[in-house]
């Protein structure tokens, strides 16, 4: 599982250096410090970021609002505006870029983290979050690629390739993935209800697989590529689907 990626456009070091301090100590990951929407750009298609922080004053010909106008074109990725412009004219124009948010400098570190969060959610499918498990706080935020897991006050993030299966449990679901167990507060049914992908395959009332990571299918089971071999059973108001996506020769 890997912790959320953010990219940090300010043109300021010593701000720079502070956002990047508090963002790893919330469990974050910085993947890159740009200094100019230029810098910014390449160093976003290099890595692409799962959230951007931009400033609108920046060294360069592009400022923050230009540089997240080409950001849309490109990655589409959420854009927190963090800045000390708050007049008319540069609050419109950056409205029309569709930030998650808008914080002004000096900003208090809490309203920030929020932000990010907000922004996670604003990302996702746009519905609230089916359910909070209480005991564990944690929450999950789709993506065409990757869940967002929420665990104490940290959105981390697990890719869809690392998922091996997610496993019923009553109204909670296990993922199962190559180095760790996620225990959501949702059904399988509300998991596959909301988040759908190709590479994931329900083939039973109790389990969703990876197709990817499929080795084996003998009879009605299927053995998915785990250290214990996993076998998962295959029910019969599932195999035609598993029949037409696992193309057998």
């Amino acid at each position: 599982m890997k912790p959320a990626k953010i990219l940090i456009v300010e043109d300021k070091s010593v701000i720079a250096e502070s956002l990047a301090a508090v963002l790893q100590k919330a469990g974050y990951t910085i993947s890159g410090k740009a200094v100019s929407g230029e810098e910014a750009l390449a160093l976003a298609e290099k890595e692409i970021p799962d959230i951007v922080l931009m400033d609108i004053h920046l060294s360069g010909q592009l400022d923050g609002i230009q540089t997240v106008e080409r950001l849309n074109r490109t990655i589409g990725v959420p854009v927190i505006y963090l800045t000390d412009f708050h007049d008319v004219e540069t609050i419109n124009r950056a409205k029309h870029t569709h930030p998650a948010a808008y914080l002004l400098k000096p900003y208090q570190e809490k309203d920030l983290l929020i932000a990010i969060e907000i922004a996670f959610f604003n990302a996702s499918t746009g519905k609230e979050p089916e359910s909070v498990n209480e005991k564990t706080s944690e929450t999950f935020f789709p993506f065409n690629d990757r869940v967002f897991i929420k665990e104490k006050e940290v959105l981390h993030r697990v890719n869809i390739a690392d998922i091996l299966w997610i496993e019923a449990g009553g109204a909670y679901c296990k993922i199962k993935t190559v180095d760790k167990d996620h225990i959501l507060a949702i059904s399988l049914r509300v998991f596959n209800e909301k988040f759908h992908h190709p590479m994931l395959l329900r083939v039973h009332r109790s389990f969703i697989v990876n197709i990817d990571k499929v080795v084996t299918i003998r009879g009605n089971m299927l053995f998915v590529e785990d250290a214990e071999q996993m076998e998962i059973p295959i029910s019969e108001a599932y195999r035609e689907e598993v029949d037409k996506r696992l193309r057998r020769i």
